[in-house]
């Protein structure tokens, strides 16, 4: 089954993210933004997709994307998402040992 991360910033980050990830500066707030990602997750959901919605932080984010020398996007912040949903199933493996 095919996985889709989406990572979703806390509204309280919302502001600062959008000076970062210019993309996220044509949604009108938080919740329209919101709104979009929830409308992906259940499009990709209901076409028989895993899709996930992955709270993330806006300061690990932009860590990470230095380290991996990537443009901040909407794109880079679902990539981040799915690094953050394998570092948790890594997480997971290892307890099980």
């Amino acid at each position: 089954m095919t996985n889709f991360p989406l990572a979703v910033t806390p509204a309280d980050e919302f502001e600062i993210a959008c000076a970062f990830i210019h993309e996220l500066s044509n949604n009108l707030n938080h919740d329209d933004w919101l709104d979009y990602q929830y409308g992906l997750f259940m499009g990709r959901s209901l076409g028989g997709l895993r899709a996930e919605l992955i709270p993330d932080d806006l300061e690990d984010f932009l860590n990470w994307r230095c380290n991996v020398e990537i443009s901040p996007s909407e794109h880079a912040l679902d990539e981040f998402g799915r690094h953050l949903e394998r570092r948790e199933a890594r997480s997971r493996a290892e307890s099980r040992r």
